[in-house]
């Protein structure tokens, strides 16, 4: 990874760390400036799948029958989240 910044990168990360979520009987710990660029290009790296199913692994997957109670439990956590506002609240 290109060095040029990590200095710069770890000091942003460690000012932008608030006070109040320290834990006063722990010693800080700090990612590096490699890990916090990392992390940077990770969060807005496309994430897709490496490849399409094959159609071996689409006809094993059309056998597979459905817990009902799997089912039940979805649906109820789409019917929770569905008024769902502020923090956690998906957008299309």
């Amino acid at each position: 990874m290109d060095q040029s910044g990590d200095g710069e990168a770890e000091q942003e990360y460690k000012e932008l760390q608030a006070d109040e979520f320290r834990d006063p009987d722990e010693p800080n710990s700090f990612p590096s400036g490699d890990t916090v660029k990392a992390d940077r290009a990770d969060a807005v790296a496309e994430h897709a799948a490496d490849r399409p199913p094959t159609p071996e692994e689409e006809r094993l997957a059309e056998q597979q029958t459905l817990d009902p109670e799997v089912a039940a439990s979805y649906e109820a956590a789409l019917e929770r989240g569905a008024d769902v506002e502020g923090e956690g609240q998906i957008t299309p």
